[in-house]
């Protein structure tokens, strides 16, 4: 991983509601974290506010944004969405 690399936050310590977001690696910080993991500075822009965060995350929080990898992401979340929409009736009633 290197400065300018896309990736998709899979896991976010700073907010549990931020994943499943992709960011832009800003800079690596070597040896900067916990047990002296390496820690990656990512910009993203919040989905909830449209605030734009730079924060720290340590390598297994983050997955390079492959089209493999976003087509994966893009199913899972549209297969979330159709759970939820077959719920609409019920709370309809």
């Amino acid at each position: 991983m290197q400065a300018g690399d896309i990736v998709i936050i899979t896991h976010n310590p700073h907010d549990t509601r931020a994943v499943d977001i992709i960011g832009v690696v800003r800079s690596i910080r070597r040896k900067a974290g916990t047990g002296g993991c390496d820690l990656a500075d990512v910009e993203f822009q919040d989905p909830l506010t449209s605030s734009r965060h730079i924060l720290p995350f340590a390598g297994p929080s983050l997955l390079p944004a492959t089209q493999q990898n976003v087509q994966a992401l893009a199913d899972a979340l549209e297969s979330r969405a159709a759970v939820l929409r077959r719920h609409l009736p019920i709370l309809r009633e």
